[in-house]
């Protein structure tokens, strides 16, 4: 979303959030090019940001602790989700993309792309906000006669600078890892939440040494419970028998408030 002139936009990097809109048709996404062309402002005088290549590099070190974090649960025999799993066996490639990105995109070429005025975006290049924007109503899905079309509809109302088409591909590989990340933090998240579901389950039906604390969910009243942490505490807890019924009628009495 694009902002009024004056008005301050949150920063790109607010949200944790995956980087995905409204899924586009090719016919759709020109009619968006076309305006986002109309409204992205580029400005001589932008204002003071981070350089995308500090945030790759942020990027780079949070997928790195996730890989070996990821990797080291596989070796122990834990079970990873399918998304965990794309990371481990992938990583190499995503690596790679970020080595290519730092060779490819030198400070001196980075400030000669033209910057945005405005917008959530303000102070980047105007290419990498094209890049976002493809990315976002593409859900990540890479399609060259997609982006083809994308960026001559916008070319037809505001033309881009040689640069800038040269930088598309380095800043489409900017947003893809800005996502992966995004996503690494999220089964990062969840991978914690399922473990103190078991925590809990453990307390709840004394599994091992633990003594059966049929009142452990207690100390939960009235806190936020995640998706992952209550899916993952009423499969360990399904057909547990009458040790189990307290917690289940308490998530249950949650579930349906």
């Amino acid at each position: 979303m694009w902002y009024a002139r004056g008005m301050r936009a949150p920063s790109a990097w607010d949200s944790r959030e995956l980087i995905r809109s409204e899924l586009f048709s090719i016919e759709r996404l020109e009619r968006h090019a076309t305006g986002l062309a109309a409204e992205q402002r580029v400005t001589k005088n932008p204002v003071s940001v981070r350089p995308l290549i500090t945030r790759l590099r942020d990027n780079g070190r949070v997928l790195l602790t996730a890989f070996r974090s990821l990797s080291l649960a596989m070796h122990e025999g834990r079970a990873v989700s399918p998304a965990a799993d794309w990371l481990v066996d992938n990583y190499y490639v995503v690596e790679a993309q970020i080595q290519q990105v730092r060779d490819d995109l030198p400070a001196g070429y980075y400030r000669q792309l033209p910057k945005l005025a405005d917008g959530p975006l303000a102070g980047y290049p105007r290419v990498f906000g094209i890049a976002w924007a493809f990315i976002a109503h593409t859900d990540s899905r890479f399609d060259g006669h997609q982006l083809r079309r994308f960026v001559s509809a916008y070319q037809r109302v505001q033309p881009l600078t040689i640069g800038e088409l040269w930088a598309l591909a380095i800043t489409l590989r900017i947003v893809l890892v800005e996502n992966l990340r995004r996503a690494a933090e999220l089964i990062a998240s969840a991978r914690t939440s399922r473990q103190q579901a078991d925590t809990l389950a453990d307390r709840l039906l004394g599994v091992g040494a633990l003594p059966t604390t049929p009142e452990a969910w207690l100390d939960l009243e009235g806190t936020y419970l995640s998706t992952s942490f209550t899916v993952q505490l009423l499969h360990r807890l399904r057909d547990q028998g009458a040790v189990a019924a307290p917690a289940l009628d308490w998530l249950n009495a949650r579930l349906t408030a």
